[in-house]
């Protein structure tokens, strides 16, 4: 993208990429925010506990801890996290023994990052607590406040939303 000082020197698709970018940044969170409710959920490790390669999004929606009227948002939910890489889908062939057709169904899998978000990750480490952490309602609302930072003068950003330095906070939760 240019720098050109004028709203003249910027051409229409330079304009365009620009519009794209901020429009992707101002929609960034709602990735992070279906990662912290498939983590809340527990879906990474309802997945792998299903014993098989991959979880039909029926027998996933029954598994999961949610409110029987929120079931039908379950598969926005998952194509969100799909579409962001923490999960992998293919659509199964099932046969229904009560009518002679066939009905496909979305399967999900674990791939590598969502592995490393099980409570028992097969890798060094769980990444869970942290990502948990970092998307905290707590941590979020934080980073929300640093423009109020920036005109105060306190000492930290998790000073001016919490009276505290965050060390402090995590001394005593």
């Amino acid at each position: 993208m240019s720098s050109g000082s004028s709203s003249e020197e910027v051409s229409s698709v330079e304009l365009l990429q620009a519009r794209n970018f901020l429009w992707h940044l101002a929609e960034d969170h709602v990735k992070d925010m279906a990662l912290k409710c498939a983590i809340d959920l527990g879906i990474p490790d309802i997945i792998h506990n299903h014993g098989g390669e991959s979880i039909p999004l029926s027998k996933l929606i029954a598994a999961l801890p949610i409110h029987p009227s929120k079931a039908h948002c379950v598969p926005r939910l998952m194509r969100i996290l799909v579409h962001h890489g923490f999960f992998v889908t293919t659509k199964k062939h099932h046969h229904q023994e009560e009518e002679e057709e066939e009905e496909e169904e979305e399967e999900y899998s674990l791939n590598v990052v969502s592995r490393l978000l099980l409570d028992e990750s097969p890798f060094i480490i769980s990444m869970k607590p942290y990502v948990s952490v970092i998307l905290s309602p707590k941590l979020i609302a934080v980073w929300g406040s640093m423009s109020a930072w920036f005109r105060n003068s306190d000492a930290t950003l998790y000073g001016t939303v919490e009276g505290r330095d965050f060390y402090d906070m995590l001394e005593h939760n």
